[in-house]
């Protein structure tokens, strides 16, 4: 399978957003990121989900095994708890293939499967706190069938200063690099800056309008 993905990471304060991409033969396995503010060690704990990724990514048996994204979220608080440099960090990654995305999630940062009509919070379940880090996060695993729809992970720089159905309409665009672009551009100032780190990532098939036009008329 052929993968479209887009990424936006944008620092407006600290800069503790982090993105991670990577597709394997017909899987692809993203994650994002978003250090704790106001206190020390929020980047490096949010670089040490990207980098611990980066690790299981091509090791991973069973990919749509959502509880397995869960527990390897736990691992990583532990990671995270034991390092000294390290504070705290939401985590979001999601397994994508054929037939199935799946994953994990906790914080604040979000997971949406968007279909051409409607769409889907993956990670409203999620324990907002403790963050990674902590040493008691409660990852929720999530789940669900894709056939092609728009995949969005984005961090509360973008959910929480747009409204959530304009985000759909603008992440369903046919140009997946238009659609990052105009993402980001839905929660600029008036004055050209952000409220804070803006970050996103939108993964879909590479024949999604194809695929989304033969599934209307199924």
């Amino acid at each position: 399978m052929k993968f479209e993905i887009a990424t936006r990471c944008i620092a407006s304060i600290a800069g503790q957003d982090r993105i991670f991409a990577r597709v394997l033969d017909d899987i692809a396995i993203v994650a994002i990121a978003d250090g704790a503010g106001g206190r020390a060690g929020g980047g490096e704990a949010a670089q040490m989900v990207i980098d611990e990724a980066a690790k299981i990514a091509p090791n991973v048996r069973n990919p749509r095994d959502s509880k397995f994204w869960a527990h390897w979220l736990h691992e990583v608080d532990v990671l995270i708890r034991d390092d000294a440099q390290a504070g705290e960090t939401t985590a979001v990654i999601a397994a994508v293939g054929e037939d199935f995305v799946a994953g994990a999630s906790v914080g604040d940062s979000s997971a949406w499967l968007i279909g051409a009509d409607k769409w889907v919070d993956l990670s409203e379940n999620q324990t907002r706190k403790p963050f990674l880090g902590f040493g008691g996060a409660s990852p929720m695993p999530f789940s669900a069938r894709w056939s092609g729809q728009t995949l969005l992970l984005a961090t509360d720089g973008i959910t929480k200063y747009a409204d959530w159905n304009r985000l759909a309409q603008i992440a369903r665009g046919d140009r997946i690099e238009t659609a990052a672009d105009e993402l980001i551009a839905a929660v600029r100032l008036p004055s050209g800056t952000f409220s804070d780190d803006v970050s996103c990532l939108l993964c879909r098939a590479r024949n999604k309008i194809q695929r989304e036009k033969h599934l209307r008329f199924l």
